[in-house]
Parts: C-alpha cells; sequence; structure tokens
C-alpha cells in the first residue's frame, strides 16, 4: 500500500478570481473516481513567500493504483493554476481494522 499526499495552494498568482470552490468540487470527484475516497485538510503553507491557503490530500491506494498518484498531481497544478503540486508518497502498511462485535 501507498499514502500520497498532496499540498495544493489554492492561491492562482496568474488568475486571482479563480473559482477555487469549483476547482476543489472537481478535484474531489476525480479523486473518488480514481480511488474511492480521501482525507482533506485545510493548511496555511509558506513556500518562499507568504503564507498561502493549502488543501492537503490524503490518499490511501494499492501498488496496482499506485501510478495514477503523479498523473492526479499533473491534474491538480493545471486545475488549481499551479505551477506544481507537492507530491509525498510513502509505502505504508496500513489495513481497515474491523470493530469487534
Amino acid at each position: 500500500m501507498f499514502k500520497h499526499t498532496y499540498y495544493i495552494s489554492t492561491v492562482s498568482q496568474d488568475e486571482p478570481d479563480y473559482n477555487v470552490t469549483e476547482a476543489r468540487r472537481v478535484f474531489e470527484n476525480k479523486v473518488e473516481d480514481y480511488f474511492g475516497g480521501f482525507i482533506v485538510q485545510e493548511a496555511t503553507g509558506v513556500h518562499y513567500g507568504p503564507p498561502e491557503h493549502t488543501l492537503v490530500y490524503t490518499i490511501v491506494t494499492p501498488e496496482e493504483r499506485a501510478s495514477y498518484a503523479e498523473a492526479l498531481a499533473s491534474f491538480a497544478a493545471e486545475l488549481f493554476l499551479q505551477d506544481s503540486v507537492l507530491l509525498e508518497t510513502i509505502e505504508v502498511d496500513a489495513k481497515f481494522i474491523r470493530r469487534r462485535v
């Protein structure tokens, strides 16, 4: 299993009035189609400049779906009008544990 974390700034230098809500909706629909689910957190990020509103998405995938991670990062960069998106990928031992009855 792999854990992919995407760090996406929602501040566009090229088009400050773009619709972040719509970009987020489109991205989240794509993530759900690719992987079935995700976790999203709102954060403040700093990268060579002032603090910016950042969305942090975490997705866990089986090995056979891991190859989609970079394509999704590129899609996010285009959708959120960014030069790049930070993608962190880590191999993990992840499993769902059912509750005991």
